[in-house]
C-alpha cells in the first residue's frame, strides 16, 4: 500500500528541492515571532515546537513521505497541533476554543482517512 501511495503522487511533490524544504526555517521562525507578539511566550513555544517539527519534517522530505504513507491515521493527528496555533495566530478566539476547533478538525481527518482505509481493504 505505501508503494501505492507514494505512486499516485506527482513527481515534483516526491522531490521537493532543497531550496523550497529550506525554506521552512524562515517561515518557522517567523510564524514564532508573530505568536510571540500576539500571544506571548507559552504560545510562541508551542508554535516553535509545532512549526519547527514541521520545518524539520520539510529538511527529510523523502523519509516524511514515507513516515505518512505507512501511518495515514497519525498523519492526519498531526493536523490538530498545526490546527490549534493557526488558529491561536489568525483569531482572537480564547485557547480553549481553538484546542477544540483543532481537535474536531482532525478528528473529522482521521475518520475520514479511516474510511478510505476501510475502503482499500
Amino acid at each position: 500500500m505505501v508503494q501505492e501511495d507514494q505512486a499516485a503522487r506527482p513527481p515534483w511533490f516526491r522531490s521537493l528541492p532543497l531550496w523550497f524544504r529550506l525554506l521552512g526555517l524562515p517561515i518557522a521562525v517567523a510564524i514564532t515571532y508573530g505568536m510571540y507578539q500576539a500571544r506571548g511566550l507559552p504560545m510562541a513555544i508551542v508554535a516553535g515546537a509545532v512549526y519547527g517539527g514541521l520545518a524539520l519534517a520539510l529538511l527529510w522530505w523523502k523519509q516524511t513521505l514515507a513516515w505518512s504513507a505507512a501511518h495515514p491515521l497519525l498523519d492526519s493527528l498531526a493536523a490538530a497541533p498545526v490546527m490549534f496555533v493557526s488558529l491561536a495566530t489568525l483569531t482572537d478566539l480564547p485557547l480553549l476554543l481553538c484546542g477544540i476547533g483543532a481537535v474536531a478538525v482532525a478528528s473529522v481527518l482521521v475518520l475520514v482517512n479511516y474510511r478510505r482505509l476501510r475502503r482499500k481493504a
